[in-house]
């Protein structure tokens, strides 16, 4: 017996990638739900999103992110798909309806709330970067700039230096509770 070809070995190798969610089956229940959609994670995300909403949609505490009603009468903006989809990738439906209720009373943006999500479910925070937090930072004054434009440069130098002393002093508070200062 020699050794086998490549091409046996080959078909041998563990397939890459996410293992799969679903079977063919549901695949095609999927497609059928929505033909328009051409890729796996988008059919993924019909998915989820509908696991989200069988939890959710019923209950008026919810209304933000899938108001039932107002989804049967086709109103516009009536849902967030893609706050949905999130939410339906937690598999705990009392878990889920918490992290939805969180969701519905900040009422982040899809991105934001997206984020939120994502962060609970993975147990898990993106690394921290300066040049994002200081690009944050100067978003956030570059729009309070545009509503109060006549706001006088020793204002935002002030401000800037209080927001720097609250973050050295609460820092400190921090180190001192737990007890290495």
């Amino acid at each position: 017996m020699g050794r086998p070809s490549l091409s046996e070995a080959a078909s041998e190798k563990r397939r890459r990638g996410r293992p799969r969610l679903t079977n063919e089956a549901l695949d095609g229940l999927l497609t059928f739900c929505g033909p328009e959609i051409q890729t796996r994670r988008g059919l993924l995300n019909v998915f989820y999103r509908q696991l989200a909403l069988d939890v959710l949609q019923l209950d008026p505490r919810f209304a933000w992110v899938a108001d039932g009603a107002k989804m049967t009468a086709g109103v516009r903006g009536a849902w967030k798909p893609g706050i949905l989809a999130e939410l339906g990738r937690i598999r705990d439906a009392d878990t889920m309806r918490a992290v939805a209720l969180r969701i519905c009373e900040l009422k982040p943006s899809t991105k934001e709330a997206v984020a939120i999500i994502r962060r609970f479910r993975l147990r898990r925070e993106p690394p921290a970067n300066y040049r994002a937090l200081w690009m944050h930072l100067a978003k956030a004054l570059d729009e309070y700039m545009n509503v109060h434009p006549s706001t006088p440069y020793e204002w935002k130098v002030k401000a800037l230096r209080a927001l720097a002393n609250l973050v050295e002093r609460t820092e400190r508070e921090e180190v001192s509770d737990d007890g290495n200062e």
